[in-house]
């Protein structure tokens, strides 16, 4: 059988606690050339709030595995603002990362989601908006000191290890996805596969359409991006132009320090990420 397309990106993702170097070992000689590990904190005490299955000392060990298996790609996740959390938390688990050889770093707030545990029984001594965002714009300096630079909103990396993957959802491109509850977008045009693997298995996949990339998602996405939003490639892709009172919105934001505007490309500050949705409903 043929192969992965030589210089493809082929991502696994793996939590801590389940990786062996006989494993990593495999999925190199697989094809698989760049590892995103679900490390979150480095406070032990975070993790088990969290229902997490790892340890600080196995996320260093996952690490350092996945080094000696030969993977120079490496990304960790890092949560922000977990329950009673400080900046101390930040900066141990920012070290964590960086020194056992992530070349990025995908960082997120915890959000609350209906449903889950937490959204039934929320968790004590949660940091409010102000202190969440405070965590936020720390660990965009911490990481761009240590050489991370911010390339979205959640996504922050060592130059040329950017993740090819998300670039293209950010950029509306053409991805495919296989398997249950796989969302996939061609030509503009968003479907996907129902979830449930048993029906996946037993009959042919079924694509559901989800409906169009239209201007908006374009512009919200654009606007993840540190690159910002081309007003001229918004142009040319949907035929939009923001109206005269939208341009001085636009001036408004960077006199406020929430964005960087020069007339043909709108970039976000991470202070401007932070209200992204507000900025948005102004725009779109």
């Amino acid at each position: 059988a043929a192969g992965p397309v030589p210089g493809a990106e082929i991502t696994l993702e793996a939590n801590p606690e389940t990786v062996t170097p006989e494993r990593l070992a495999a999925f190199r000689r697989a094809g698989v050339n760049r590892l995103s590990l679900g490390i979150q904190t480095a406070r032990d005490d975070s993790l088990a709030r969290l229902g997490r299955r790892h340890t600080a000392a196995q996320s260093r060990r996952a690490l350092g595995m996945a080094v000696q298996a030969g993977f120079t790609d490496i990304s960790g996740d890092l949560m922000l603002a977990l329950p009673a959390y400080t900046m101390a938390e930040l900066d141990e688990t920012i070290a964590l990362l960086a020194e056992s050889g992530c070349t990025h770093i995908s960082g997120y707030l915890l959000k609350i989601e209906p449903n889950t545990v937490f959204g039934k029984r929320p968790p004590e001594a949660l940091p409010g908006d102000d202190a969440a965002a405070n965590f936020y714009l720390a660990a965009v300096e911490k990481l761009a000191a240590l050489g991370y630079a911010q390339y979205e909103i959640s996504n922050f990396a060592r130059p040329g290890f950017e993740s090819r993957h998300n670039r293209i959802y950010w950029d509306c491109g053409d991805y495919l996805g296989l398997g249950p509850a796989a969302h996939s977008c061609m030509g503009g045009k968003r479907f996907a596969t129902p979830a449930g693997t048993a029906a996946f298995l037993a009959a042919p996949a079924v694509y559901e359409p989800q409906g169009e990339c239209t201007a908006e998602d374009y512009i919200m996405l654009q606007l993840r991006l540190s690159r910002g939003l081309s007003l001229s490639a918004l142009r040319a892709r949907y035929g939009v132009s923001f109206s005269s009172e939208k341009l001085r919105f636009l001036q408004t934001l960077a006199e406020h320090g929430l964005a960087v505007f020069d007339g043909s490309v709108l970039r976000l500050t991470p202070r401007g990420m932070l209200v992204q949705n507000s900025i948005l409903c102004e725009l779109v």
